[in-house]
Order: C-alpha cells, then structure tokens, then sequence
C-alpha cells in the first residue's frame, strides 16, 4: 500500500512520464463491503454447513433450531450473491490481468 494507493502486481498505466497513477487502486467504501460479506459466507459454510462441526460446536441443539441452523448458510451465501451482483467489483483478482477493450483487441490484430 502506498499513501496514494495500492501497487498493482502487473504494473499499471504507465503516462508519458512513467510515473504511475496509484489513485485509481485506492481501497473505497465497496471494497470492505465485499470482503465484509465474503468473511461473513466463509464463516457461515465453514461453521455451520457441515452435521459435524454443528455438532461439536452446538451440541444442545433442538431439532427446529437444527433446521434454522443448516438453512442459514444457503441463506447467507443467496444474500451474499445478491449483494454481488447488484454491486459488483471492478477489482482484478491476482492472476486476472485487465480485459483489453474491444477497440484495442482489433487494432493489435
């Protein structure tokens, strides 16, 4: 991270004057809202999907409870999906590199 931004693994835009500009990767309100919900699904699976772990950490459980129980990770993960869908992120993940657009792709063949 740097004070005016995050330094992107592939580089970046380079201007005229190989300076680049980080302002563009700068983390905003949307980036920790979808690292919110994506912890809160990953939580949710990791510790209610399975009889097991339900079991073990829950072992007092009444069967209606039990129901409610092994419902909510379908649940949390369908809301999590909404959210990103309605808002979706314009990040690339590690491994992604930036789509080129179209105009560019026609003009290198």
């Amino acid at each position: 991270m740097t004070p005016r931004g995050l330094l992107p693994f592939g580089g970046g835009d380079d201007d005229e004057t190989g300076v680049r500009d980080f302002s563009k990767y700068r983390l905003r309100p949307a980036d920790f809202a979808h690292a919110f919900f994506s912890v809160v699904v990953f939580a949710a699976v990791a510790l209610l999907a399975d009889a097991n772990t339900v079991a073990c950490f829950y072992p007092a459980l009444r069967e209606q409870q039990k129901q409610v129980v092994m419902a909510l990770p379908v649940v949390i993960s369908a809301l999590a999906s909404v959210v990103f869908v309605v808002f979706p992120s314009k990040r690339h993940s590690i491994g992604y590199p930036p789509a080129k657009p179209a105009a560019r792709l026609l003009a290198s063949q």
